[in-house]
């Protein structure tokens, strides 16, 4: 369905913490949203680190602050 829609997909680095969430803003800084599983990644089955979901919060409500 995303990709019906025209979404770009842009495969991330995934680590023990999960996610690289510096990685990925590094990468798609100007993107509009993120789809993450942050409790079981597949499928490596690792849990996104507190620290990195908090990192993954703030890049989202700096891009919301930018997009209004």
């Amino acid at each position: 369905m995303l990709q019906a829609a025209g979404v770009q997909w842009l495969a991330m680095s995934v680590d023990a913490e999960g996610l690289d969430v510096s990685y990925a803003i590094g990468q798609a800084a100007q993107a509009r949203f993120a789809l993450v599983t942050a409790a079981h990644q597949s499928p490596l089955g690792v849990a996104m680190s507190l620290p990195r979901r908090l990192a993954l919060l703030e890049w989202a409500a700096q891009r919301a602050r930018v997009s209004s």
